[in-house]
């Protein structure tokens, strides 16, 4: 089983502040975003606000009162960590284990960035993989707005994945380290349609292989139709006939190794076509 654990940040300035505000705090997107399964948006919960906030008011009021000089209209105003993990091994927890790895998770970025900072913590259940956006001012402790003080440098931005998967790791959570993608500079909708393609590809993976086995216990049948030449052999037809197959499929995000059951094969059909829906609308 696949079990990475995942983190990535991204930097926000005054124009993107409203739109993540939306997008985090689901305001009217349900109906545009095709990622999101509005049936389950009343899933979705903030560690750090009860009810939901307006971002510029709140670091508004958190910069007015820490920060001494002057704000730049081009200065970071932002810095979100997105945090989840493997779908396969997100989804091996139940509800509650999802909540405690992304409290553990909050706790890490709170106590290296400052729990004073943190403006949102919001978990995501309407999407494909449970995940976490975690939103911090960048105020310094001798009061400047300086994302640069946090993340300048490739050798930081790299630690954001050691410290968090050594952190995980003495908190009881057993992840290989994800890969450093954040120096690829990618945004959080590319990487979520990046892990959407891998499921796919999955998918279509073990769809080929099912039709393969299906066809095979077709020709099964076909011979035990047909006079037995040996008792142990019509035996072994009515074995391959009634029990699950298994399909090996090639390693990907979601494992190496799947059980079936014959009665699966169309819910699998109807999963693709969903994905490769999905993928179309995001092109």
């Amino acid at each position: 089983m696949a079990k990475y654990g995942i983190i990535r940040m991204q930097k926000f300035h005054k124009d993107a502040i409203l739109g993540i505000q939306k997008h985090n705090q689901r305001e009217g997107e349900n109906s545009k975003n095709k990622d999101i399964d509005s049936t389950r948006t009343m899933l979705n919960y903030d560690f750090v606000n009860e009810d939901k906030i307006k971002y510029h008011e709140e670091i508004k009021k958190m910069t007015a009162t820490r920060v001494k000089r002057k704000i730049r209209n081009d200065a970071v105003l932002v810095a979100e960590f997105f945090v989840s993990a493997s779908p396969e091994y997100m989804h091996a927890m139940s509800p509650d284990e999802q909540r405690k790895y992304f409290e553990a998770s909050l706790d890490h970025i709170a106590g290296k960035y400052g729990q004073q900072n943190i403006l949102y913590a919001v978990v995501h259940n309407d999407e494909a993989t449970p995940h976490m956006h975690v939103g911090f001012v960048p105020i310094t402790d001798d009061r400047r707005l300086a994302a640069k003080e946090f993340f300048h440098g490739k050798t930081k931005i790299r630690r954001i994945q050691d410290d968090f998967h050594n952190y995980m790791n003495k908190r009881g959570y057993d992840i290989e380290r994800g890969e450093p993608s954040e120096l690829q500079h990618k945004s959080v909708h590319e990487f979520k349609k990046q892990e959407r393609e891998k499921e796919l590809k999955h998918l279509q993976q073990l769809v080929a292989h099912k039709e393969k086995e299906l066809q095979q216990m077709d020709n099964l049948v076909d011979l035990k139709a047909a006079p037995p030449v040996e008792i142990r052999s019509e035996r072994r037809i009515e074995e391959l006939c009634t029990q699950p197959i298994e399909v090996e499929a090639a390693k990907s995000v979601m494992g190496s190794k799947v059980k079936v059951e014959e009665a699966d094969f169309h819910e699998l059909m109807s999963l693709t076509k969903e994905l490769q829906q999905t993928l179309a609308a995001q092109t």
